[in-house]
């Protein structure tokens, strides 16, 4: 799962997928970064 879940990340990452993540309640939509850390999608939040 483990291995699932990080090509899927790099995945969002290298294609700036929006991602929708239910356990984020205040900032649930947003990208990741090429450093990794999380950017809300502030017209979202």
């Amino acid at each position: 799962m483990r291995d699932g879940k990080a090509r899927l990340l790099d995945e969002a990452q290298k294609h700036r997928w929006l991602l929708v993540l239910s356990h984020e309640a205040d900032q649930p939509a947003g990208y990741i970064e090429t450093d990794g850390r999380w950017r809300p999608e502030p017209r979202l939040t």
